[in-house]
């Protein structure tokens, strides 16, 4: 019985130390591809899933820009926020206000339902991002650009996707 017992906790200690190591892999293989020299096409996915998770982000900060409207942090968070969404090239400008004007009338128009977004492949860029059956539509290119990341006291140059030239149509 206590042979049993042995084992047992040895099985356990292994297959923890396995998924401790799985994950371990995961990460670095994770971390490697945000600090590649050139990106594969099996690195896109996780670019797109990125893309379409800032999208998800405007508007998620567009809510709680309006649910806490009395809440002054909150609101220059959230404005704070919002630019770090979007690439601007040198010399160009994206009006954050009319942006945010156009996402709060979305948001509004759901009552309460989240906003849905589609993935479409786009010559040029890595695709586009839009809204499902809002007025109006919102669409977005998804970029990826190397950018400086600090951590700590380090600096790297890593891959970094960005929402783009946002439109919104009536």
């Amino acid at each position: 019985m206590k042979a049993a017992k042995n084992i047992f906790s040895l099985a356990i200690c292994l297959v923890t130390f396995s998924l401790g190591a799985q994950s371990d892999n995961s990460y670095g293989k994770m971390q490697n591809r945000f600090e590649k020299k050139s990106l594969e096409p099996a690195d896109s996915a996780a670019f797109i899933e990125a893309g379409m998770q800032k999208a998800q982000t405007l508007f998620e900060y567009n809510t709680v820009y309006l649910q806490n409207s009395t809440n002054v942090s909150n609101q220059k968070y959230v404005e704070k926020k919002v630019p770090e969404l979007f690439f601007v090239a040198e010399g160009d400008s994206v009006d954050i206000d009319l942006v945010m004007q156009k996402a709060q009338t979305i948001v509004q128009k759901q009552t309460g339902k989240p906003v849905e977004l589609k993935f479409e492949p786009k010559e040029g860029v890595l695709g586009q991002v839009s809204t499902i059956n809002t007025l109006p539509t919102f669409k977005a290119d998804l970029i990826i650009v190397k950018v400086n990341k600090a951590f700590g006291k380090m600096s790297k140059q890593v891959w970094q996707v960005f929402l783009a030239n946002p439109t919104f149509e009536e």
